[in-house]
């Protein structure tokens, strides 16, 4: 989208580290009172947090911008040696057979189960069948 802003692309280069404001705030939770000073951040409602978690994002940038062509191949020359789409090896844990499956280009791994009673020559499913659960 030509509107968008490039986010890994400062706008301005931040002179320091951004700083948050200190709001204290107290917790008592079994009998131990806490202070947080920076509870606040975790509001998305209240108006200075996406301001500030912008500001921290462009200060990142600024500060990593020298290495972010190094950190790019990096990354890239990882994914070319993981291999994405794998399975497991069936493991029995009581009356369960158990196994995992990555697939490439889904960010979590699915999870598998099969009682043992089932026949020796069973056929995992090749795609994440309803009974399947994310892990």
């Amino acid at each position: 989208m030509p509107d968008q802003p490039d986010l890994n692309q400062p706008t301005a280069e931040p002179a320091a580290p951004p700083r948050p404001e200190a709001r204290p705030e107290e917790r008592t939770h079994h009998g131990r009172t806490v202070v947080d000073p920076y509870v606040w951040l975790r509001d998305p409602d209240d108006p200075a947090t996406i301001p500030h978690l912008e500001a921290e994002n462009a200060w990142t940038a600024h500060v990593t911008a020298e290495v972010s062509a190094l950190a790019e191949e990096v990354f890239d020359e990882i994914r070319r040696r993981t291999q994405e789409t794998d399975l497991s090896v069936p493991v029995r844990d009581g009356a369960w057979w158990y196994l995992t499956r990555t697939e490439e280009a889904v960010p979590t791994p699915s999870t598998a189960a099969s009682p043992t009673t089932a026949p020796a020559a069973r056929r995992w499913p090749t795609r994440p069948p309803s009974r399947w659960c994310s892990t």
